[in-house]
């Protein structure tokens, strides 16, 4: 639906609903992480070290996402938005906080990359432990 609505919406009508999307995303992100953990922990299998780590790294992605990374992000694109619309414009200011949101969003995009890789090694544990394959 993202890249349908990216497409579709001006762009800072897209930014300002990705602004109300994203918190929601992370905290779903952070207690599934959590909720994974706490599985783990209490599943009286003894917890595996490296699914630990695994789902450690997700949640720890998703935590700095929602607490750090995204606020700051969307704060920043609001700040652009007020600047494009304002009168007169500022471009120098504009292309500054263009390439500041570059930077917070790649980072939010890194962490969140960090956080599928690390759920997609769990699922790998765990249909390792239910099929006895190999784990790498």
């Amino acid at each position: 639906a993202g890249v349908t609505m990216f497409k579709t919406l001006p762009r800072q009508v897209f930014g300002r609903l990705q602004a109300k999307l994203f918190p929601q995303y992370f905290w779903l992100s952070t207690g599934s992480s959590l909720l994974a953990l706490a599985t783990l922990f209490y599943s009286g299998t003894g917890i595996l070290r490296p699914q630990a780590i695994c789902l450690g790294v997700a949640l720890g992605g998703s935590v700095v996402n929602l607490a750090a990374v995204e606020p700051i992000a969307t704060s920043v694109m609001l700040d652009r938005h007020k600047l494009e619309n304002a009168q007169p414009r500022d471009n120098e200011r504009i292309k500054a906080l263009y390439k500041q949101f570059g930077i917070w969003h790649g980072l939010s995009a890194l962490l969140n990359l960090g956080v599928l890789v690390a759920a997609v090694a769990h699922g790998w544990y765990l249909a390792a432990s239910m099929l006895s394959l190999p784990v790498v």
